[in-house]
């Protein structure tokens, strides 16, 4: 298995800047690289999976100062928010580089198959002296790792969102046990129909509160690198050796779910393998 598994790669007829130039010479470099980005995310994701389409409200645009002449694009689709391209290239080169978004469904790529690839590239170590006078080409090993770095620390920023703000959000009353025991027996009370929904708004505040605090800490642990103890937060204390026995962790929460726990638990590998992306570029 090499990069190109998890890569796509297209070449332009000219040099990417003479082309941007030709744009629009009356707005920014900045406004025309978007309006460049945006032309061929729509084009490169309908190649790749006729079935969505770009989200231009939601892509993002990213550069880096130690690295002049990059441009990122985290390209979102409408129908496939938490699963964004990663599009990518340099002004002074003709090619575009494209990092296919991680999943299941189609045309998406499985996680460990990105954990095998970072897990190979080596990057050489350069001398701190001449580490900014360094020239960076597209293939360069130090600009994929930076484009893998920049999607998974997007991809976990608009999961972690996901879960509280969207219409995916896992804090709803009929995805907490408790709330809907709660709800259950308020259904149950001889009360009209005005004061249940008061006492259903009542308990449903409560739990919410009480999910983002087990969030917060749940992330707090993936954080600090506790995989481990994050793991046995999210669905251990079976025995009674295990530190959450007993106690209240997210698959006791939560409904205990394949769906829930399934979108909660990916986060343990997107966190191991953003510190191990993270290491490659400060260590090199």
């Amino acid at each position: 298995m090499n990069k190109n598994e998890i890569l796509l790669s297209f070449t332009e007829t000219e040099k990417i800047s003479k082309l941007i130039e030709s744009i629009n010479t009356s707005v920014s470099l900045n406004d025309n690289i978007k309006v460049y980005l945006n032309d061929k995310a729509t084009k490169i994701i309908k190649y790749h999976n006729p079935n969505i389409d770009l989200n231009y409200k939601q892509s993002k645009f990213i550069s880096y100062s130690t690295y002049p002449g990059f441009y990122f694009m985290i390209a979102y689709t409408i129908t496939h928010t938490n699963h964004p391209y990663l599009i990518y290239f340099n002004l002074d080169d003709k090619y575009i580089n494209v990092l296919i978004p991680i999943g299941k469904d189609y045309q998406q790529i499985n996680i460990n198959e990105y954990i095998y690839i970072i897990r190979s590239i080596n990057i050489n170590p350069i001398n701190n002296k001449t580490k900014t006078n360094t020239k960076y080409n597209i293939n360069s090993p130090t600009i994929l790792v930076l484009a893998l770095y920049s999607l998974l620390d997007e991809t976990i920023i608009i999961r972690k969102t996901g879960l509280v703000d969207s219409k995916y959000s896992i804090l709803t009353c009929n995805t907490m046990t408790l709330c809907i025991n709660k709800a259950n027996q308020i259904n149950k009370m001889k009360l009209s129909e005005n004061e249940k929904q008061k006492l259903y708004n009542k308990i449903y505040d409560y739990y919410k509160k009480k999910g983002i605090e087990l969030l917060n800490n749940y992330f707090k642990l993936l954080e600090s690198k506790n995989y481990s103890e994050a793991h046995s937060f999210l669905k251990g204390g079976v025995v009674k050796f295990d530190k959450y026995y007993g106690k209240t962790r997210l698959n006791n929460f939560f409904k205990n779910d394949k769906i829930i726990i399934g979108h909660l638990e990916i986060f343990i590998s997107l966190y191991e393998i953003i510190h191990s992306v993270r290491m490659k570029l400060l260590n090199y």
